[in-house]
């Protein structure tokens, strides 16, 4: 007896492929649409000019601050007798640089500060934590490229980078000059010896 056949449909042994469904070809209308929606993409003159604006006013703002807050810094350890002379102790000096350093910490975060606080006054960022975290990888150019600008402010972002590493170099210059100088004057004062005439002060 023969097996009674499979259950299931009937398979024709003439049957065709099934034809490869074309590509279907892009209108003009469609292709228009594209072609402005990557206009749009596009930075416009005005933007770059918005740009570079809002970075210089920033630039100029944090070179003010940082000049103003080292002549203040200057005028606040004279002021309290740190003279950064030689016959004071190690101890007075090591505060006098205790003060310079932590001023110059609080320049710079006075300098990120403005930075955050610009980028969520424009919306360019969500919330104030974001801008005030990527202003700080910027300004310290870090960059780690999780957080970023939307296209139309990313120059901003690029200036500030510049911008930190300048004020950065700047504070390095003032701290090595101040610590020099403190050397400098201990070298003199241990050369002469501390009995001598030129040690003594007058009156």
């Amino acid at each position: 007896m023969t097996a009674p056949p499979k259950s299931g449909p009937v398979m024709e042994s003439n049957a065709r492929p099934l034809a490869r469904v074309p590509r279907r070809r892009r209108s003009k209308a469609y292709r228009l649409t594209e072609i402005k929606a990557a206009r749009r993409r596009r930075t416009h003159p005005r933007h770059m000019i918005a740009n570079l604006a809002l970075a210089g006013v920033l630039v100029g703002l944090t070179v003010a601050i940082h000049f103003g807050a080292l002549l203040a810094l200057m005028w606040a350890l004279r002021a309290s007798g740190h003279r950064l002379r030689a016959h004071e102790g190690a101890v007075r000096q090591g505060i006098a640089i205790l003060v310079v350093v932590l001023g110059l910490v609080a320049i710079h975060t006075a300098e990120v500060w403005a930075y955050a606080v610009a980028y969520l006054a424009l919306g360019a960022l969500p919330d104030l934590e974001t801008a005030l975290y990527f202003s700080t990888t910027s300004f310290t150019t870090l960059g780690y490229g999780d957080v970023v600008l939307a296209r139309e402010w990313r120059i901003v972002g690029a200036i500030e980078g510049a911008n930190g590493l300048l004020l950065f170099g700047w504070s390095t210059a003032f701290l090595v000059s101040i610590t020099g100088r403190m050397r400098l004057l201990e070298h003199d004062w241990l050369e002469r010896g501390p009995g001598s005439p030129q040690a003594i002060p007058s009156g």
